[in-house]
């Protein structure tokens, strides 16, 4: 694990690091997986086609889990990793605001 970097919001502290996402990882991830929207299997798909391929880039746009532990966003990128059976290096934010769930991602259906 790489550096951990902490930020204070609205009185929780989230905490972010880089990750290399093992496909066993990301099975474990999902299991937390308890309120998403369902799967879009086209989108993981792409995904595991960009992964296999060695185009995946590391991006802020990562895991997040809220601060019960719960996966709030990324079940698309962890089931591209089952899916790609490749290792992939990704942000993972956890404490992150349970309320901050609402406004993920509102721009799909």
């Amino acid at each position: 694990m790489q550096d951990v970097i902490e930020a204070t919001e609205q009185q929780t502290k989230i905490r972010v690091e880089v990750m290399t996402i093992t496909p066993e990882i990301a099975v474990e991830m999902l299991s937390r997986n308890l309120n998403n929207r369902p799967i879009n299997k086209h989108t993981v798909r792409q995904y595991a086609q960009a992964m296999k391929r060695g185009e995946w880039q590391l991006t802020p746009q990562g895991i997040s889990f809220s601060e019960f532990n719960e996966l709030l966003d990324g079940q698309h990128r962890l089931s591209g990793v089952v899916q790609a059976g490749v290792n992939v290096e990704m942000m993972v934010y956890y404490n992150v605001p349970q309320s901050s769930f609402k406004v993920l991602d509102t721009g799909k259906t």
